[in-house]
């Protein structure tokens, strides 16, 4: 059983929300169109008119995808991924006019 104790006020729940709301509509919208793409034997990486994205297939149905606006990924490792997927998954890269897809046995990513 959930403990009262631990409830916001619902003045303090009210202004949390619209604190969360606020800050959610003022960020920007993100769009960026893929320029080109690469296969690299872990992923993809997509060259965008406004950075970098990174498809790391790391599971049939585990990926990981890293952006930066910048020309190129920190090499710093990374503070929230820690696991290296050491045993590569089998993928595939296909596209057509308005889409480039890559599958694997469980997932179908259209970027």
């Amino acid at each position: 059983m959930l403990s009262t104790k631990y409830k916001l006020p619902a003045s303090k729940s009210f202004f949390a929300g619209l604190f969360i709301l606020v800050n959610a509509l003022a960020m920007p919208i993100a769009n960026a169109a893929v320029r080109s793409y690469k296969k690299t034997d872990d992923g993809v990486t997509f060259l965008l008119d406004k950075g970098l994205m990174k498809i790391k297939v790391c599971n049939t149905d585990i990926i990981e995808v890293k952006y930066t606006m910048l020309d190129a990924f920190d090499k710093r490792q990374s503070l929230v991924v820690n696991n290296q997927w050491a045993v590569k998954t089998a993928f595939a890269v296909t596209q057509n006019d308005n889409a480039v897809f890559i599958t694997t046995d469980t997932l179908k990513l259209s970027m």
